[in-house]
């Protein structure tokens, strides 16, 4: 590659359908995209993540992988760059009561039947869904996502006919006890959160009403002064509605994504991104 002398570049890579699979892994091994990324960051191109994932997910993947540049998480409510590890900005407004929320959470949720684990959620679910485990009584599992820091999320995992699913019934029940404990313990901040269900991962995230990826946009701008800014992803959660934003769509990407994208990606999830980036270089 030739070192880009003009146009300073920023790419920021969605994670969940587009680096990564429904089952949270690349479709390239890692060590494949870490030399890919090692290169492409050599010749002047900055690489950096945009995900509702949790900042320490993000930050262990882009160690992982060889990504250097800046991180937004949890859908644009925290900034961070990989050289202050450990180390965000908030980026939402007013008062961060999820932590403490989450911990009450886990304790007014567990009963006889329901146990509620508290970790790396998103492996476990791929584990556990369509297992048949034998847990005595237990006919519930509530994972929470214990990497998040500025928004709670939570899978609910229910044994139906002798196997571990995700249904929309057990979530929906899980979901009005969240509610009731939240307004319980939150009070006036209670409006202030969004609940978001994803039926496709079984998953709800509770967040700050009015946070999106965009949001942190101004603030990578102010630490990324002049750069052409590209955004990779799947969906419209991935577009930007701010001037200056590139969009490019892995092939797996939603119909109407594509359509708001000047570059589409023939190939889907990890390899449409490097093809992607490939492309982004040449310009």
């Amino acid at each position: 590659m030739n070192k880009e002398k003009s146009v300073r570049k920023l790419i920021l890579i969605d994670l969940d359908k587009t680096l990564i699979d429904r089952n949270y892994k690349t479709t390239l091994p890692e060590a494949h995209l870490a030399t890919f990324f090692t290169e492409v960051q050599g010749v002047g191109v900055t690489i950096g993540i945009s995900s509702d994932s949790a900042i320490g997910t993000i930050e262990d993947f882009a160690r992982r992988c060889s990504i250097r540049g800046p991180i937004i998480a949890e859908n644009g409510s925290l900034v961070s760059t990989l050289a202050k590890p450990g180390i965000f900005e908030k980026n939402m407004p007013g008062k961060n009561f999820f932590p403490k929320l989450r911990g009450v959470l886990s304790e007014k949720l567990h009963d006889k039947t329901t146990v509620v684990i508290i970790g790396n959620a998103n492996p476990l679910a791929v584990l556990l869904k369509g297992s048949n485990y034998n847990l005595g009584v237990v006919d519930t599992i509530i994972l929470i996502n214990g990497y998040r820091q500025a928004s709670i999320s939570f899978f609910v995992i229910k044994k139906t006919r002798g196997v571990w699913k995700s249904t929309n019934g057990s979530m929906e029940k899980v979901l009005e006890a969240v509610k009731e404990i939240a307004i319980a313990n939150l009070g006036i901040y209670y409006d202030e959160c969004c609940f978001d269900i994803n039926p496709e991962y079984g998953i709800c995230i509770i967040r700050k009403k009015g946070m999106q990826k965009s949001s942190a946009i101004p603030r990578i701008k102010r630490k990324y002064p002049g750069y052409r800014i590209f955004v990779i992803g799947d969906s419209m959660g991935d577009f930007y509605d701010v001037e200056g934003i590139t969009h490019c769509a892995v092939s797996n990407a939603s119909r109407e994504f594509k359509k708001r994208c000047q570059l589409v990606a023939k190939k889907p999830y990890s390899k449409g991104v490097v093809e992607l980036i490939g492309e982004i270089v040449k310009q």
